[in-house]
């Protein structure tokens, strides 16, 4: 059989590696020297590379490490981006696959938050916070020098009631206003998103709706000002909406910023942590 495993670049994974190999074809998407295991550069961002490697798959392993994410640079809450990939794992699973996910969850503070999500027939959750110191002693591997030049920025709220991503998406806008004091202008269509500072012409931000549902809204970044003109298309906005759970997630992905890496760290990265973070006081308190 053939296994996947998320976040193996540490003492756990390379253990299951050194039990699975013998009797199973062992795939992660850490490249992992002296261990019989193939590599596969699998974004847990991107839908459609987790379609691409995991149709081949038997079983899925997922180790709530840093490992398991991409390499590049994270913003926000940990548990808030694990649970955004494994929901992306389950998105590209088949919905009448017989494939069995295993979530390995390093952080015992958060099992009963997982299983609540997660747990059902074909997926596991499984309390591996023992681990944790021993994880912590081998390391999760991620090389500052090989990171990409992505950004990866989310925001994680827990409210008293429903509400849709629609909705939040409005709400977003009209926070930015606010918040600003008019000096960032939000142009709004039908099918396109921008957000401009007073008195510049052009855009700082240009994105197209790509998806629109009562959970689900998506904005593909097409350019503008803080964009880098070199493939800094891939990026996305995406707001995530739970009626069970009344849960909400905005997430930033494979954004590549126009600035230079280390003026980008210092100056915009902060800004929007600080703006993101305001964002649910906002929301608490005009919903």
């Amino acid at each position: 059989m053939k296994v996947f495993i998320f976040g193996a670049n540490c003492y756990l994974g390379k253990q299951l590696i050194k039990k699975l190999q013998n009797h199973h074809e062992v795939y992660t998407n850490n490249n992992i020297v002296h261990l019989n295991s193939v590599f596969v550069a699998t974004n847990v961002f991107q839908t459609y590379e987790l379609q691409r490697t995991l149709k081949q798959m038997h079983h899925i392993i997922y180790i709530t490490n840093k490992a398991a994410l991409p390499n590049g640079y994270l913003q926000g809450h940990s548990h808030s981006m694990h649970v955004w990939a494994i929901e992306n794992i389950l998105h590209a699973l088949p919905s009448c696959s017989d494939k069995k996910l295993h979530i390995l969850n390093v952080e015992k503070k958060y099992n009963n938050h997982f299983k609540n999500i997660f747990n059902s027939q074909n997926f596991k959750v499984i309390d591996m916070s023992v681990s944790k110191v021993i994880n912590r002693i081998g390391k999760c591997s991620r090389q500052m020098q090989d990171k990409y030049k992505k950004v990866y920025s989310f925001q994680h709220m827990l409210l008293t009631k429903e509400i849709n991503a629609i909705q939040l998406v409005d709400m977003y806008e009209q926070y930015l206003k606010e918040c600003s004091l008019g000096w960032i202008r939000i142009k709004q269509t039908e099918k396109r998103f921008e957000i401009s500072l007073k008195f510049l012409p052009y855009p700082l931000i240009k994105m197209e709706k790509a998806y629109s549902s009562p959970t689900n809204f998506i904005l593909k970044v097409t350019g503008g000002l803080l964009v880098s003109s070199n493939g800094g298309k891939d990026g996305m906005l995406e707001f995530r909406t739970s009626a069970s759970s009344y849960r909400c997630v905005i997430g930033l992905n494979h954004y590549e910023p126009a600035l230079p890496w280390l003026v980008y760290l210092v100056s915009q990265a902060p800004i929007h942590k600080w703006v993101m973070s305001k964002l649910y006081n906002y929301v608490w308190k005009h919903y």
